[in-house]
């Protein structure tokens, strides 16, 4: 106890005292500093790294997008073509007098695909 209130009376002995503990103390924050750096330049980078993944399938999604809406035209172009076929050979039908199919109507319904 005594070496205890005899450091303290001494003033050179708590300015060093102090000195190392303001060492240790900046010491310490100059870690938890660069620590602190290296941690958001480490998440900035997988950010980064995340940002691109999500670019490049957005990138796929729209080219993919772009080929489904260009099928789909194409499809309803053909369905148009087939439906116009259908309702000429309809018209054709129906200005006979007859009802029954001629061996060039079977040819010809067979063709409509």
């Amino acid at each position: 106890m005594s070496l205890i209130l005899s450091i303290f009376s001494n003033w050179r002995a708590l300015l060093a005292l102090g000195g190392v503990l303001g060492v240790l103390a900046l010491s310490g924050g100059a870690y938890l500093k660069g620590y602190s750096n290296a941690s958001e330049k480490c998440q900035t980078q997988a950010l980064k790294a995340e940002i691109e993944s999500l670019k490049q399938a957005i990138a796929i999604n729209r080219t993919v997008q772009e080929a489904a809406t260009k099928r789909a035209l194409e499809r309803d172009e053909a369905a148009l073509i087939l439906e116009q076929k259908v309702n000429e050979y309809e018209a054709q039908l129906e200005s006979r007098s007859g009802c029954e199919l001629s061996e060039s109507d079977a040819r010809w319904l067979s063709e409509i695909k």
